[in-house]
């Protein structure tokens, strides 16, 4: 069957799986980046490593120690998610 003929659900599904795929390998050179510095150059690009510092709230921690000032600052988000489900008898 070609990628024209398979079913949107099961083109999703295969699309995911080569992004997971492709995450481990860009975690994989990521870490070679990190501890090689000679692998930081190549012909077309080269790579910078930059420590940056992020500041965040712990939302939990905010919630146990002020729940009132946590209530009037959370923000609720609708969001739209497209999830997989296998069929039953059709992929693990």
């Amino acid at each position: 069957m070609s990628e024209d003929q398979k079913a949107v659900p099961d083109r999703l599904a295969e699309v995911r799986a080569r992004l997971k795929e492709l995450q481990a390998e860009e975690e994989s050179l990521r870490q070679v980046l990190l501890a090689d510095p000679s692998a930081r150059i190549g012909a077309d690009w080269s790579v910078v490593v930059r420590e940056v510092t992020v500041r965040r709230v712990q939302s939990d921690s905010l919630k146990a120690a002020d729940p009132e000032l946590w209530e009037r600052l959370a923000v609720s988000v609708n969001q739209r998610r497209v999830e997989l489900t296998p069929r039953v008898g059709r992929a693990a």
